[in-house]
């Protein structure tokens, strides 16, 4: 059977009504590289006549020209390659290429400026993450002082029973000790989201008890409770493998924020935690389905639901996205963002999902899903 020429098919058709529109340059390339047809396009992309183009080697215009056409056949894939004009003009062209017999079929799209931009967005995404690296290895520099302030103006108070303090120095130590455990607070959350996003927070996955690891997170919380009519709650009963493959730490700082962002949310009633084997419909419905075993246990549900005094609607629209409040007056609704997008950040990262609802004065509640079992998918980041 002869090969397809298509140089004698273009021949009887109409080219120009087939190809002028074309968005793409169009190229016939022999085997050997020869270029044996083009379309209007190529000739203008390269500023070249027709005859000055149809002959030359394909691989003097398109960087490694054919071999990236026969990877972009076998493969059935478009690649990103270099192009130069006969004016020494380079710029970046997507080649795609099909094979017929002895010759390709060849499109070229000149991604110049949407190249330029990629690269420019990855630049600008490295210095963000260098950035953010330079905050975190800076935060233990800014959050000492703030601690000292906190422990020693706390063990004034404490002992002013025993000093012969007035009334109006006790009350500026307890606005000291007030104001300095506010700005320690939104200072370690912010150096937290910094981390996150930078190129020094890395998944370290290993098997763990989970039940064990929320458990001893709440007890670290016990002196938060002193002074409020408040109540932890663990609920695993549910959950039909303790032991889990995952982060233990980046899920426990993920814990710690949404517990802290409930403290700073309710003054009495209850935070409960509830760590279960998921339904398959919410394994599904939820966008991390990948596998699944006869018990659905490879994967973990965590629901903290407390009884404070919940969030608006207006704030909940940015309540993962703190980039969006930043000229927004009101701090507390920025503290609460960066708060729950580290926990965003987090959970994304271990291939899972986080959602929030909440109600004025009914409360919040935050549902975790999480994959947990060893997969050949997923691998140490």
């Amino acid at each position: 059977m002869q090969p397809m020429n298509f140089s004698n098919l273009f021949s009887t058709v109409n080219t120009k009504e087939v190809l002028t529109n074309l968005p793409d340059a169009v190229f016939i390339v022999e085997e050997d590289g020869t270029v044996s047809w083009v379309n209007n396009r190529a000739l203008s992309l390269f500023g070249v006549d027709r005859a000055s183009i149809l002959g030359v080697n394909f691989e003097d215009i398109v960087v490694d020209g054919i071999n990236l056409a026969e990877k972009s056949h076998v493969r059935k894939t478009s690649i990103v390659t270099g192009a130069i004009t006969p004016s020494n003009r380079e710029f970046f062209v997507e080649i795609n290429a099909k094979r017929y017999g002895m010759q390709y079929f060849v499109t070229l799209r000149d991604t110049t400026n949407m190249t330029s931009i990629l690269s420019q967005s990855e630049k600008t995404g490295q210095m963000n993450k260098e950035k953010n690296l330079l905050l975190y290895k800076l935060s233990g520099d800014f959050t000492s002082p703030l601690q000292s302030i906190v422990g020693f103006s706390q063990a004034m108070i404490d002992s002013v029973k025993e000093e012969s303090l007035t009334a109006k120095q006790e009350k500026y130590l307890q606005i000291i000790n007030k104001n300095s455990k506010e700005l320690l607070d939104y200072l370690e959350n912010f150096f937290d989201f910094s981390f996150v996003e930078s190129s020094a927070f890395k998944i370290k996955r290993r098997i763990f008890d989970i039940a064990m690891m929320v458990q001893n997170t709440c007890r670290e919380y016990e002196l938060n409770l002193k002074g409020k009519k408040l109540a932890f709650t663990v609920d695993v009963e549910n959950l039909k493998s303790k032991t889990i493959f995952s982060d233990e730490s980046a899920i426990r700082l993920a814990l710690q924020k949404i517990i802290n962002l409930s403290l700073m949310l309710t003054e009495a009633g209850v935070i409960s935690i509830e760590v279960s084997t998921p339904e398959m419909i919410d394994i599904q419905s939820s966008g991390v389905y990948r596998y699944v075993n006869e018990e659905n246990s490879d994967y973990v549900k965590i629901k903290i639901k407390d009884t404070g005094m919940g969030i608006s609607s207006t704030e909940m629209k940015n309540i993962f996205n703190p980039y969006a409040l930043m000229e927004s007056s009101n701090k507390k609704a920025i503290a609460h963002s960066v708060m729950m997008s580290t926990v965003k950040y987090i959970i994304n990262k271990l291939g899972g999902v986080i959602k929030m609802s909440s109600e004025i004065m009914k409360g919040s509640t935050f549902t975790i899903l999480l994959p947990i079992a060893k997969d050949k998918d997923i691998d140490n980041e």
